[in-house]
């Protein structure tokens, strides 16, 4: 039996994304598999809030990337 390259996830709980189009920074809470010693999905499940208002989603690592506070950066250099 062929065995595929598992697949490793890019970012981590806990990491701050946002969507690679934009919108609202968001943290990841899970990385996405159907039963825990199964391989990685692809998918990772991001909150946030929007209005006070709680919101979870599953998202596809290739439509996120990590957020920069690009002020924070401004001033550390």
């Amino acid at each position: 039996m062929e065995q595929k390259d598992e697949r490793i996830p890019n970012f981590k709980i806990g990491d701050q994304v946002r969507l690679k189009s934009g919108g609202p920074r968001m943290t990841i809470e899970d990385i996405t598999k159907k039963f825990p010693k199964d391989p990685f999905t692809g998918k990772y499940n991001c909150i946030w809030f929007l209005n006070d208002e709680l919101k979870v989603h599953s998202f596809e690592e290739e439509t996120i990337e990590l957020y920069v506070n690009k002020l924070e950066e401004f001033f550390k250099s």
